[in-house]
C-alpha cells in the first residue's frame, strides 16, 4: 500500500509542476506596455460611455452608472 501511495503522490507532484504557469505577477519584466487609448476614446468630460462598436464609442447608449 505504501508503494502505491508514494507513486500517487509523485504523480500528483509532477502533474502540478507541469500545469503551473508563470503569471504576470511572477514575471514582472515581461509585462506588456500599458495602453490607455481605448479608455481615453471611451471617456469625455462627463464620464465613460456605456458601450462601443469595436473601438468607437456608441454615444446613443449613454454613460456608465457609478
Amino acid at each position: 500500500m505504501r508503494s502505491f501511495e508514494l507513486s500517487r503522490l509523485q504523480a500528483l507532484s509532477s502533474l502540478r509542476k507541469s500545469l503551473s504557469t508563470k503569471t504576470l505577477d511572477r514575471n514582472r519584466a515581461k509585462r506588456p506596455e500599458l495602453k490607455l487609448e481605448h479608455l481615453l476614446r471611451m471617456t469625455d468630460s462627463t464620464g465613460i460611455f456605456q458601450h462601443a462598436i469595436f473601438s468607437v464609442p456608441n454615444f446613443s447608449e449613454g454613460y456608465c452608472n457609478g
